[in-house]
């Protein structure tokens, strides 16, 4: 059965929003918190990820994408004085280690078991992709250079729309990409941070997150109601290792 992925389910992209406004609102209140709901998104993920990529072995997926996303939240609370994310490579090893155990009993493979720990270890990194944001919004503009990331988000996200017209289809992402540079650049202004950092932000934010939701959206786990909501979610988490390293570039 082909799925269209230009006319996801509006649960796709209210999820989206949703996720987008409950990360906004929090990353004011400091990185703890904010690295305590990426923890919370990343077991929901977990939840949906084997549905929405059909993986065999559900459970042990499941089971290995929750324990690495444990593990990498301990990694990034732990006080490291200048060096937040020190511990983060470490804590991303052990999840996938985690996940070989899980999946692999008694050394005996399959293809099965392989695709399985694939599937696993790609939603690890999900998980350490929007982990690694959390020292960020703990240090002075941080928590705005979020907010206007996660504004360009919600803007691609409804540009999004668009391409559910015939005419337009995968047309889509220019819409997405002039949409997500100027609520950036407006948000921006808002906020205190740089407009034309705000425009790049929000534009490449926007654009990537689209992407991302085509690319894992051409599967019919995305009729699944925890397939929908798992995509939403690694479209905004996975983005988040983009805007630590465009942070950096910042100076923040």
């Amino acid at each position: 059965m082909s799925v269209d992925s230009t006319k996801l389910p509006v649960g796709v992209t209210a999820t989206t929003i949703a996720t987008c406004l409950a990360l906004g609102a929090t990353a004011f209140f400091g990185s703890i918190l904010y690295a305590g709901l990426v923890l919370a998104l990343s077991v929901v993920l977990a939840l949906g990820w084997p549905t929405l990529l059909n993986l065999p072995h559900a459970s042990g997926c499941r089971i290995a994408v929750i324990g690495g996303a444990a593990a990498l939240t301990a990694a990034v609370v732990i006080p490291q004085g200048d060096q937040p994310l020190r511990w983060l490579p470490l804590a991303l090893a052990a999840g996938m280690m985690l996940a070989f155990v899980t999946l692999v009993p008694g050394g005996r493979l399959s293809p099965q078991l392989v695709e399985a720990a694939a599937g696993a270890m790609g939603g690890i990194t999900v998980a350490a992709s929007g982990i690694a944001l959390a020292p960020t919004v703990g240090r002075a503009r941080g928590a705005e250079f979020v907010v206007v990331a996660l504004a360009g988000i919600i803007a691609g996200a409804v540009a999004e729309l668009s391409g559910r017209h015939p005419k337009i289809g995968a047309l889509a992402v220019f819409p997405v990409m002039v949409t997500g540079g100027l609520v950036g650049w407006l948000i921006a202004h808002l906020v205190g941070v740089n407009g034309m950092s705000g425009l790049g932000l929000g534009m490449l934010m926007a654009s990537f997150s689209y992407s991302l939701r085509r690319m894992f959206g051409a599967v019919i786990g995305v009729y699944e109601g925890f397939g929908q909501v798992a995509l939403a979610i690694a479209s905004v988490l996975l983005p988040g290792i983009l805007v630590v390293a465009l942070a950096q570039l910042s100076g923040i």
